[in-house]
């Protein structure tokens, strides 16, 4: 799968230190991890493979980190194959609140286990 080149770097706020990462859910602004807001739609997250999401679905050499991962459609959210804490705990929910997606790598091993609960 190829993903989209939508340019959704250009113009990206670096370093911002308030809010969490959409990926992973950690508090930004702590450690020495690279971040970033996006300038169209304001979601702010890491621009490294936090909790190695891209690694599972085999992007990480083919996707650029610092594009949004929900503009570029590669979150699960935005339909995309790469776990993010949105779209896991959007699966959560349709799943009567079993906490689904814990130790799964994969937006397809997620929902495949709130499809089975």
């Amino acid at each position: 799968m190829d993903p989209p080149s939508s340019g959704a770097a250009v113009g990206l706020t670096s370093n911002p230190t308030h809010g969490t990462c959409h990926k992973c859910a950690a508090p930004l602004g702590r450690g020495n991890r690279a971040t970033a807001r996006c300038p169209r739609c304001g979601l702010t997250y890491h621009t490294t493979d936090c909790g190695q999401r891209y690694a599972n679905t085999g992007l990480d050499k083919k996707v650029s980190l610092e594009d949004c991962p929900k503009c570029t459609k590669l979150c699960l959210c935005a339909n995309g194959p790469v776990l993010c804490h949105a779209g896991r705990l959007k699966f959560r929910r349709k799943a009567g609140n079993v906490d689904v997606g814990r130790g799964v790598g994969t937006a397809a091993g997620t929902a495949a286990a709130a499809a089975a609960a």
